[in-house]
């Protein structure tokens, strides 16, 4: 009687290693020449290698820039005219569609002096900045969730015998608390971000951390306005979609560098052993 075979202490470590990767991806792997692994993207896509603009990011989720008297088009952080969008595919407009409801959604709750939906957006950017450096714990605190959980609208502050018959007094309180409540833990992410981003991406971030304390530095001095003016007063939007949008502009700054990171340790660490081992694994 024949006994069974057993696999090799070698081939049950390969088979370990290798179940962690799509199958897809190591046929890929086991094709490319090591100079170029530095090409290898986990996804299986080309790297993105224009990082967007916050001025982009607003246009993507359908809220484009206000125009000022000066100019019709806006100008993004880089100092490039943001001109009309180019057509979209089907499949582009259903994706802006669902995003601007996800926006407007938000930007309701707020308008409506929630504060949860913003503060949940906040908490969600805090986590993916912190899985940029899941080990190292001891920076995890300086992003301090309990701070953003505790915010809470001070309903008393406003007193509707000081409002404007149109109730615009009130909502420029409001909107002056709100801004001066998020943004600075908002821009608080954002230097944290900068910090593990490459240094092409890092320039976006930094041009939106440049133009948020200047906002908040407006709202400090007493200048409430309907509309914030971005990257040089070629445009603005209004305070509660700007909010909206700067958190989610830096969700996927945290997931771009995320993917960032994931490439390099691929092309760096996994792809060699990957194709080292993968003679032994076929």
């Amino acid at each position: 009687m024949n006994s069974p075979q057993r696999s090799s202490p070698a081939r049950n470590n390969t088979e370990d290693f290798m179940s962690n990767f799509d199958p897809g991806l190591i046929h890929h792997v086991l094709l490319t020449d090591p100079t170029d692994f530095p090409n290898l993207t986990m996804s299986g896509k080309p790297r993105a290698k224009k990082t967007p603009t916050f001025t982009q990011h607003a246009h993507s989720v359908g809220f484009p820039m206000v125009s000022s008297g000066e100019s019709s088009r806006m100008d993004d952080e880089n100092g490039e005219s943001a001109a009309a969008p180019t057509p979209q595919s089907r499949e582009d407009q259903i994706s802006q569609t669902m995003r601007r409801a996800f926006h407007d959604m938000v930007v309701q709750s707020l308008s409506s002096k929630d504060w949860g939906s913003l503060q949940q957006l906040i908490l969600e950017l805090h986590g993916e900045i912190r899985a940029l450096i899941p080990r190292r714990t001891d920076l995890h605190n300086i992003l301090n969730d309990e701070e953003i959980r505790n915010l809470r609208y001070p309903a008393t502050t406003l007193d509707d015998d000081d409002a404007d018959d149109d109730g615009s007094s009130n909502n420029s309180k409001y909107l002056e608390l709100t801004v001066k409540a998020y943004l600075p833990h908002i821009i608080k992410a954002a230097m944290s971000l900068a910090q593990l981003e490459s240094e092409d991406r890092s320039e976006t971030t930094s041009a939106w951390i440049a133009d948020a304390r200047r906002v908040v530095e407006s709202f400090t001095e007493g200048v409430t306005t309907d509309t914030i003016y971005i990257g040089g007063g070629g445009g603005g939007m209004k305070p509660l979609p700007y909010l909206v949008c700067s958190v989610t502009y830096l969700q996927i700054k945290a997931q771009m560098c995320r993917a960032d990171v994931a490439d390099f340790h691929l092309s760096r660490t996994l792809a060699p052993r990957i194709q080292a081992l993968g003679v032994l694994y076929e």
